[in-house]
């Protein structure tokens, strides 16, 4: 008799209601709400607030490409820290603007906390992890 291959999936419920079933790598790549990505994963996945148009996400700290995205007046942004990138404020492109706050060795990786304004008032902190070799200032990242 021959193994059959398994399969693996994970429920995630809150206050007794299934948010989302599938595997470890769904939920964790695909979210089906703002629940489940704030609650897998350490850290949980940063969100930010904007809108969508001509192809780019847009908030009031910059912006970034959607991949074709329909345009849309009010979308959340979710962006696991792992697959955030920091460079000085200086190079012009397409980002999400912020200062760093905070650099905490984890072991293999850095964590970085980033400030991010809308307008005068601090709306966001974005987690960033990063490879501990890299040096990093407190200061001005894009």
């Amino acid at each position: 008799m021959q193994d059959a291959p398994y399969q693996v999936a994970i429920v995630v419920m809150d206050g007794g209601t299934i948010q989302q079933v599938g595997s470890p790598s769904e939920v964790y790549e695909r979210p089906a709400n703002l629940f489940v990505a704030g609650f897998v994963g350490i850290p949980s996945m940063n969100t930010i607030q904007g809108m969508t148009t001509d192809g780019m996400f847009r908030a009031s700290t910059g912006q970034l490409p959607t991949g074709g995205i329909p345009d849309r007046e009010t979308v959340i942004a979710g962006i696991r820290s792992e697959d955030l990138v920091l460079r000085p404020n200086t190079v012009a492109d397409d980002g999400i603007a912020g200062q760093v706050r905070l650099v905490e060795l984890i072991g293999s990786d850095k964590l970085v906390q980033l400030e991010t304004v809308v307008g005068m008032l601090v709306s966001d902190i974005l987690l960033a992890v990063l490879d501990p070799r890299i040096r990093l200032a407190g200061g001005a990242a894009r």
